[in-house]
């Protein structure tokens, strides 16, 4: 396998030493996704637009992930409620999770949390619900030995 160097701002770096990922493995799929943009003059042009349209479909369900899950930190860290947070933790199905936080602070699930808790006038996205739990988990992961949970 060849090797090569690429460079990263220092505080990105700072933040990907904090997180354990194999970061080789993660640039080499980015390196094959954004190839895949570039289709190869013997491939039809329907087969490069779908290539095309495939690797921005698996970009922007990234991003909202992605958009969600720092969503749900923030969230979880600023602003959640205990009962909150314990519910999200629990590891429930996501719309299942998401639905019991509601109960128990007695609000609608399709207006009312997702206004309070991540400042939005609609009910997001799939995509952004998934990132928002895994975000707010990740913070209950964290200090819930310390709750004594």
């Amino acid at each position: 396998m060849a090797r090569m160097s690429i460079y990263v701002p220092d505080e990105l770096k700072s933040k990907m030493d904090k997180v354990e990922l194999n970061w080789s493995a993660l640039a080499q799929e980015s390196f094959e996704r954004s190839l895949r943009l570039y289709p190869k003059i013997e491939e039809s042009n329907m087969s490069a637009v779908v290539e095309r349209l495939q690797a921005s479909k698996k970009r922007q369900i990234d991003d909202r992930i992605a958009a969600g899950a720092e969503a749900g930190r923030e969230w979880a860290e600023n602003k959640a409620e205990f009962l909150e947070l314990k519910a999200v933790g629990k590891n429930y199905p996501l719309k299942q999770g998401l639905i019991k936080i509601c109960e128990v602070l007695e609000e609608d699930y399709e207006v009312d949390w997702w206004a309070r808790a991540a400042g939005m006038s609609e009910v997001p996205d799939e995509h952004f619900q998934a990132g928002f739990v895994k975000g707010a988990q990740s913070v209950w992961e964290q200090v819930k030995d310390q709750l004594g949970e």
